[in-house]
């Protein structure tokens, strides 16, 4: 049996057709609005609470209607990855919006910028990072998402919370995540981000810029300024694996040097024992390092946590309101109506 070179013709575009057929904002499977209007009102942020903000966009996550930012960002990436590594296997066959027509453009990327475009809106903030729209409230109705019908306090079919990067877990009552910092979601932002700064730069140097001039901070949420892509990127890169080169043949030579001298200076009968105390010291000192070390760290985050308490529970607190008791903030005034009329 032989399988013919076209025999996977047009499956990478095949693909595309389920991310379309997620989309939030504009879908073009169902020529339709989706949660244009109702996404979406800031939550679990007693500073900002009550807040619109216009989140529309991206995709649900699965066949309800939530939409997260780290599975958005890493859907992102795999689109850009996937044209970088293989630009040939896509068509151009759709339009930005997903109608049918060509636009110059391989399909793979107007998915890409669909997804990115989304992440940029979800890091409206210098230090606010946004993490997840809806909960566990869209699983009470079964309905399509262009007339979603869901209920999260300000009627069915209204506004949608939208929810920040606390390092909390969050979620309704006994169904939260288990969330201990966020340091992965700003990481897959920023390789989001610097992935799409680089695909997009000659396409569109403009748009190219708006990614890739920020760098989300993997501690903080906040970013530190970085330059464009083209300028200096290259050298820096470059000047990063040379110094990587040299600590590892620095460490190489140290290692060859120790043994060299061990076995030179020991007596023959004692020869056997001090190299297998070697042996134990260089295998496992690192690894007693990195247990000492991670000791010490949880130790300074407890004590943190404790002298930081009060300010802290306040915020939980308010956390732990809009969970247990869903007290709701009022629709923001000229928000329009929670949905697009039918």
């Amino acid at each position: 049996m032989r399988v013919t070179a076209t025999a996977y013709r047009g499956a990478a575009d095949l693909l595309l057709h389920y991310m379309r057929e997620q989309r939030s904002g504009y879908n073009p499977v169902f020529h339709d609005s989706v949660h244009q209007r109702s996404d979406a009102i800031l939550v679990d942020d007693p500073a900002h609470a009550s807040r619109f903000l216009p989140v529309a966009g991206g995709w649900a996550d699965a066949s309800d209607y939530l939409q997260y930012g780290t599975t958005s960002a890493h859907a992102t990436v795999m689109l850009l990855l996937a044209y970088r590594d293989h630009p040939a296997a896509f068509g151009d066959s759709v339009q930005a919006n997903g109608l049918a027509g060509a636009n110059g453009q391989p399909d793979v990327l107007d998915e890409a910028r669909w997804g990115l475009e989304w992440l940029l809106k979800m890091y409206p903030e210098d230090d606010l990072l946004l993490n997840q729209v809806g909960d566990d409230s869209d699983h009470t109705f079964w309905d399509l998402p262009t007339t979603d019908s869901s209920d999260y306090g300000w009627g069915r079919g209204g506004f949608r919370p939208v929810y920040p990067c606390t390092g909390r877990p969050q979620g309704l009552f006994q169904y939260k995540n288990r969330s201990t910092g966020l340091a992965s979601t700003a990481g897959k932002y920023a390789a989001a981000f610097a992935i799409g700064a680089q695909i997009f730069r000659d396409r569109d140097p403009r748009f190219a810029a708006t990614p890739g001039s920020w760098v989300v901070g993997a501690g903080t949420g906040a970013p530190v300024p970085h330059h464009p892509p083209g300028q200096f990127w290259p050298l820096q890169l470059t000047l990063l694996a040379v110094l990587l080169a040299v600590a590892g043949a620095a460490d190489t030579c140290t290692v060859v040097f120790r043994g060299t001298i061990v076995q030179t200076v020991t007596p023959d009968q004692l020869r056997g024992r001090v190299l297998a105390a070697d042996y134990i010291v260089g295998a496992g000192g690192g690894q007693l390092g990195n247990l000492e070390a991670g000791a010490r760290g949880g130790i300074r985050q407890a004590i943190a946590w404790t002298e930081g308490g009060a300010g802290r529970t306040g915020k939980a607190t308010g956390r732990q309101g809009w969970d247990a008791s869903r007290s709701l903030p009022a629709a923001p005034e000229g928000s329009g109506p929670p949905f697009p009329p039918a």
